[in-house]
């Protein structure tokens, strides 16, 4: 720090920085730069801080200004109420060019009331919408943050002069208006000074990466190494926001303590900040099942309700039901869902009463100032944010921040609903961020390099690909180019840009001693290169970190890869649970039903709309139960004239759909009508075949049995056994799904081992084994039958009695090796079927890494 500049803060001197990063990377250089370290205590005044402040050091301002959250909401307020508005995709998208279209017209001294369209569709829109902006605050006695440098720059001198010395601290340059302003301050004795750091004599190099992620790990390896080296130094990592970039710069952060973002995270993805919003959201009338879902799993809410892997049992429990497809106040008011979380959640249901009055209690629209007022009460009343978890103070400071920006949006929005209300708090709390302190040493993290502040030891630019750099020219949408060009405008032109770019890479190469520029080699599969303008800049020769590597981890070492054999527990009961579903499992991934039915870890089933495979499985067994209740042989249902078994068909159907769907029919009538219109044809092309088939009695539906399997009890469910006119029985499982594959009886390994278990429990013979594929495109008969000709279609198999024993006896000792494989613990995973350990069970079967380490592809190492 220079003398200069020391004897002038010494002296009360107020520094005015960019912005709020500015002041922040500024007070730290300062700190820094201080003898002894002790420094004097220093006023940093962001410029719109400080314009707001001179403004209202006046007696009695004629205007107020509004805050950047209200002039935004008045924007949108004022889009929305336009005549063009109707025409619009994106109302907020368009707000956002309106607001930063304002901004430029005032920055550069541009007079909109001499401004004429002249058949630009778009600019004749802005300029109405201005108008009306600028009437709007003239009515209400408002002004806008962007007329601030003109409005001051107007006022008599007694008010409108700094009674301090003020210092431009670091400008990255002036606006016009700015510029105006400051020539009126110096007119009237009061020009404030500028000041910018010395010049580092940066020694800059460029490298290149194999990837993105590689780019990052590296960046942070080197700081990391800088900081092992000098624990004083101050290093800078850009990484600009880039698809994927922003999840590994927030995992840096998160696990090294000496990553600080500068930015901060947006104050919405605090956890504790996120449940209160899901609180918010849970309460709008437009509240579903992914509201309730996250509100059930979250930690944070008040005593005295049941604990939280309670509710998660709940909220997975409740997946599977119908009613979570509704809208939660329809679902609790008039579905049944009430009832249905007393008998698992009596403490949840009562929360969730008082939830739903205070709900229907509301007001349809109320101020933003109401709505602040009535969220404290509902989240005092719920126990937010609970006493389980650790709650950031900072966090909870930030919150009522946000809270009251939301209710200062009162005299612009006016009255609003619940659901505009959750969406403009959601929007503040995404656009509010939220961090610790920016210590005096450590790695910061920046996303625009136009925010590198003073003070830093290194820094690394990364994302420099030739596709990415120089940006692309981004003129506002809004505002015809040809006047943009006129005034030098920001991004004008694709050569105004460039240079911005240029000058950009020049101030970095001012600001530290060393400063490393990469970039990536591809971005997925397409190829990429330096950007030209790093080109002049010699490549790195000095060899860089070696990032940590997960998989590098497993292999390397002196020791090598270590291999710990943890053998899973024989099975200690004598039922295998799950019945025919694990010996399926147990077929095609060991691991997995180990995992699944041994351990009881399942993944989550995923929340669909409409009626899914499991509730229209269920239907489809209920309906033909009813059915065939009626229709016990097949005389009688040759006996039946068309019009009474299509009668009956739609009977059985109609009950099995109400006895499925239960409260939540009503709601799905669309759903069920589809449904109903489907079933009925189906029942009836069933009804086809068997009249095709030879003479049959349908002896027991729905019949539940024992299966002893290797001194193991398996319960099973056999949807119906027919009676055959040989005295034989035929056991028919109904197939409401696209696969069925009798083919997979015949495998060296027993993959659909559901049937032949079936056939197990029987005490009679049994002569044949059907599937009923009862689809879409029709239904139709598959599997296995002894005698020609008993069922429509042919058998995939053909036997005399003989061979039809021995293919018996060989499924059950395939059988007796499946349960046996199961009952000591087997956990393998076979290569042929990978699948079956993949997806939402990959996390404990690490299917791919077990997959790499067999084909070795570690560092050329076979581990097979």
């Amino acid at each position: 720090m220079d003398n200069c500049l020391s004897r002038h803060l010494a002296e009360g001197a107020v520094l005015v920085a960019d912005d709020r990063l500015a002041a922040i990377q500024l007070e730290v250089f300062l700190a820094r730069a201080a003898t002894r370290g002790v420094w004097p205590s220093v006023a940093i005044r962001s410029i719109d801080a400080w314009l707001t402040e001179l403004w209202l050091r006046q007696p009695e301002p004629p205007r107020l200004p509004l805050r950047t959250a209200q002039a935004a909401a008045l924007w949108r307020r004022i889009i929305a109420e336009s005549a063009f508005s109707r025409t619009l995709v994106d109302e907020r998208q368009v707000a956002r060019w309106a607001t930063d279209a304002w901004k430029l017209m005032l920055d550069w001294r541009i007079d909109l009331r001499q401004l004429h369209a002249r058949g630009d569709h778009a600019f004749d829109s802005f300029l109405g919408a201005a108008r009306r902006y600028a009437a709007v605050l003239t009515e209400n006695g408002w002004l806008d943050p962007a007329e601030l440098p003109a409005a001051i720059a107007a006022l008599p001198r007694a008010h409108g002069l700094p009674k301090d010395a003020v210092i431009w601290a670091d400008h990255r340059g002036n606006t016009p208006a700015m510029d105006f302003l400051a020539s009126v301050f110096a007119e009237g004795g009061a020009a404030p000074s500028r000041w910018r750091p010395a010049v580092a004599a940066a020694c800059v190099h460029r490298t290149g990466l194999e990837d993105a992620d590689s780019e990052l790990d590296t960046a942070f390896a080197w700081a990391t190494g800088w900081l092992e080296r000098d624990p004083r130094a101050r290093i800078a990592v850009i990484a600009p926001r880039a698809a994927g970039r922003d999840r590994l710069v927030r995992r840096y952060a998160a696990e090294n303590s000496a990553v600080c973002l500068l930015e901060g995270a947006p104050l919405g993805e605090e956890p504790v900040i996120g449940a209160a919003l899901t609180c918010l959201e849970l309460v709008a009338p437009a509240a579903d099942f992914h509201a309730f879902s996250r509100w059930l799993r979250s930690p944070f809410l008040g005593a005295g309700l049941e604990p939280l892997p309670q509710r998660c049992g709940v909220e997975a429990e409740l997946r599977n039901e119908l009613i979570a497809q509704l809208r939660l106040h329809d679902a609790y008011r008039a579905a049944g869902l009430d009832r249905w979380i007393e008998r698992r959640a009596p403490s949840l249901k009562r929360v969730l009463d008082e939830l739903m009055m205070w709900l229907e209690r509301l007001p349809a629209r109320q101020t933003p100032t109401a709505w602040s007022r009535d969220w404290h009460a509902l989240l005092a009343r719920i126990g937010w944010p609970g006493e389980a978890c650790e709650i950031p103070p900072r966090a909870l400071d930030a919150w009522n921040r946000a809270l009251t920006e939301f209710a200062a949006l009162s005299p612009v929005t006016g009255a609003m609903t619940l659901g505009a209300a959750t969406a403009e708090i959601r929007r503040i709390t995404a656009r509010m961020r939220h961090g610790r302190p920016l210590p005096r040493a450590g790695i910061s993290v920046i996303t625009d390099p136009q925010q590198l502040g003073p003070g830093y030891d290194a820094v690394w630019m990364a994302g420099l690909t030739d596709a990415a750099w120089p940006r692309a020219s981004l003129p506002n949408p809004l505002l015809p180019l040809a006047l943009q060009k006129a005034h030098g405008m920001p991004d004008s032109s694709p050569q105004s840009t460039l240079q911005r770019c240029r000058d950009l890479l020049h101030r970095l190469a001012t600001r530290a001693p060393t400063l490393i520029l990469s970039y990536a080699r591809t971005d997925g599969d397409v190829e990429t290169g330096p950007s030209p303008l790093i080109a002049e800049f010699p490549e790195l020769d000095s060899s860089l970190p070696a990032p940590p590597r997960r998989w590098r981890s497993i292999t390397s070492g002196p020791g090598g890869l270590e291999i710990l054999e943890d053998r899973a527990p024989p099975l200690a009961e004598p039922e295998v649970a799950g019945g025919a579903a694990t010996l399926r499992l147990q077929a095609r991934c060991p691991l997995r039903a180990f995992i699944e039915r041994r351990l009881d870890a399942r993944p989550l089933d995923a929340p669909q709309r409409g009626l899914g495979g499991l509730h229209r499985g269920l239907i489809v067994h209920r309906a033909f139960d009813l059915f065939y209740s009626r229709y016990r042989d097949q005389r009688a249902l040759a006996r039946e004239a068309p019009a009474a078994v299509e009668e009956a068909a739609g009977a059985s159907v109609e009950q099995a759909l109400s006895d499925c769907l239960g409260g939540a029919r009503r709601a799905l009538r669309v759903y069920a009508e589809l449904e109903r219109q489907r079933l009925e044809q189906l029942i009836l092309r069933l009804v086809h075949l068997d009249l095709q088939r030879a003479d049959y009695a349908v002896e027991c539906l729905e019949a539940v049995t024992v299966a002893e399997v290797a001194g193991r009890r398996i319960r099973c469910r056999i949807d119906r056994v027919d009676r055959l006119s040989t005295g034989d029985l035929a056991v028919i499982d109904y197939k409401s799904g696209s696969r069925a594959p009798p083919a997979d009886w015949f495998k060296e390994r027993l993959l659909e081992p559901q049937l032949p278990l079936y056939v197990r429990t029987l005490s009679e013979p049994v002569a044949a084994m059907v599937l009923a594929a009862i689809q879409a495109k029709g239904a139709s008969y598959r599997g296995v039958w002894v005698r020609e000709k008993e069922f429509p279609g042919s058998s995939a198999a053909a036997w005399d009695s003989a061979g039809w024993q021995k293919q018996q006896a060989a499924w059950a000792a395939q059988l007796e090796l499946l349960v046996e494989e199961y009952a000591r613990g087997d956990t393998r995973i076979f290569l042929a079927d990978l699948a079956a350990a993949q997806g939402g069970v990959a996390p404990l079967t690490r299917v791919y890494e077990q997959q790499v380490l067999t084909e070795g592809w570690l560092e050329g190492q076979a581990t097979s």
